[in-house]
């Protein structure tokens, strides 16, 4: 089910899917993806990651504004390269772990993802984006499974200067 709303300016695209809960699987997942503020110009903003640099650049046209220390892909698991455009922003996310299929909730303190979910890509059905972590010494290595884990401050930042359709490059 896919609904619009307009809320104090923003518009807001929420994705609910409904599960079958004799399946043992969770009942209802609801994501909220805020489009950008009515108004706001900001379509001169865009993010760029240099992987061996392991950094996000928050642009402005062709400025740095601000850059984050990310971890990485790691071997077997790279972060894909190429230009890419942000497709949703989730606050509170729920995470599924794609290989045991645990579920962990926005208010579970060992949501490997904590409070800010960023996706810029869907590739073989394996979501990619930018994300908080309760594993803060990961920042800055090559660990991840191809997501962009961040500190939770700097992503919560970032949360708020980007929007649906803001472009990610992603070069080595």
């Amino acid at each position: 089910m896919v609904s619009t709303l307009m809320l104090g300016g923003f518009t807001s695209t929420c994705f609910a899917h409904q599960v079958d809960p004799s399946k043992n699987i969770k009942d209802v997942v609801l994501y909220k993806s805020f489009l950008k503020k009515e108004g706001d110009s900001s379509s001169d903003i865009w993010l760029q990651v240099r992987l061996s640099e392991r950094k996000v650049y928050l642009m402005r046209g062709d400025k740095k504004v601000i850059q984050f220390p990310v971890a990485v892909g790691r071997d077997g698991w790279e972060t894909p390269i190429g230009e890419f455009y942000i497709i949703e922003l989730t606050e509170d996310p729920w995470w599924e772990h794609p290989f045991t299929g645990e579920v962990f909730s926005p208010d579970n303190p060992n949501n490997p993802i904590q409070n800010y979910w960023i996706a810029f890509t869907v590739i073989d059905d394996l979501w990619y984006g930018f994300h908080g972590t309760n594993d803060f010494d990961s920042v800055g290595q090559a660990i991840s499974h191809g997501c962009l884990r961040m500190y939770d401050e700097d992503i919560a930042l970032l949360f708020s200067k980007v929007s649906n359709g803001t472009r990610v490059q992603i070069i080595p």
